[in-house]
């Protein structure tokens, strides 16, 4: 089964150097963001963090607020 937080990875395979979020003139490939994502879940995880607890996001729009949505559903 796959879920939201399978998508980074998924298109980084199929689509790695396509744009997958743009925001003005910057922008994440979806390589780019699949290992960002990976690189912040891993973080969280060596603090703790894991499947079923709560955590909160406190953002702007921007091209971080995407990779940390991707990582806390990895």
């Amino acid at each position: 089964m796959q879920v939201i937080g399978d998508i980074p990875r998924l298109n980084a395979k199929r689509y790695p150097n396509k744009k997958a979020v743009i925001m003005g003139e910057d922008y994440l490939t979806f390589d780019q963001l699949n290992r960002q994502t990976n690189q912040l879940a891993n973080g969280l995880l060596s603090r703790g963090i894991r499947a079923g607890d709560r955590i909160a996001i406190l953002s702007f729009n921007c091209l971080e607020f995407v990779v940390v949505n991707y990582a806390v559903a990895k």
